[in-house]
């Protein structure tokens, strides 16, 4: 049983994973909710505690705070119960949603400063073509490859001119421009399933700007 936690932009998500099935999701804004809605998932689930063996986690680029939080929450649950934590870059998660779609995927979440973090990913291998690193929303027109899909929690803090220019790049549904708790599983099994995990204590958010760790 795995536990998933992103929370490197809002709305922070969590759910449980059996195997290659979610059992629940849970999408909410208020970061400092997490440990109580941990403990709700669990009920609803009607999954004990002890039958978690893993956590995935969200690792950044993202929110100083929501990130702490949730590395944190992980740190302390998987030296509590003895399990591996599997970190995953955060914008990975999200351009996951669009995988062997046949275009490259930029992904973009809101920085500080009025910046996003940005990366382009292929479509097929889900590696980072460009990025990550963090630029102004402005210079998004000219950075952007022409056939790449633009994705984000970031798409939510664009200009109503830019988001006009954008348009046609942007998918419809809300539901992809977030991490997907499918995809963090998955993600979290494929890159470490034959990789000895983490430790612990060494393990610190990306934040993807000049914060302490």
């Amino acid at each position: 049983m795995m536990l998933c936690l992103e929370s490197s932009a809002e709305p922070t998500v969590i759910g449980l994973v059996r195997e290659e099935t979610v059992l629940i999701e849970r999408v909410f804004a208020e970061r400092d909710r997490m440990a109580d809605e941990i403990e709700s998932v669990l009920r609803e689930a009607s999954v004990a505690v002890l039958e978690l063996k893993s956590i995935a986690v969200g690792i950044g680029p993202g929110s100083f705070t929501g990130l702490r939080v949730s590395l944190a929450i992980a740190k302390g649950m998987a030296l509590g119960l003895s399990f591996p934590i599997w970190p995953v870059a955060s914008l990975k998660i999200i351009a996951a949603n669009f995988a062997a779609g046949g275009r490259s995927i930029a992904v973009i979440s809101p920085a500080r400063r009025g910046q996003a973090h940005y990366a382009v990913f292929d479509c097929l291998l889900l590696e980072p073509v460009d990025g990550p690193c963090v630029l102004d929303y402005a210079d998004l027109p000219s950075r952007l490859p022409e056939d790449a899909i633009l994705t984000g929690p970031g798409v939510a803090k664009l200009d109503a001119n830019l988001h006009a220019q954008l348009n046609a790049r942007i998918p419809d549904d809300l539901l992809f421009l977030r991490p997907q708790i499918i995809h963090l599983a998955r993600l979290a099994r494929e890159e470490w399933q034959d990789r000895e995990p983490p430790d612990i204590g060494s393990l610190v958010p990306f934040y993807g700007l000049d914060f302490p760790a």
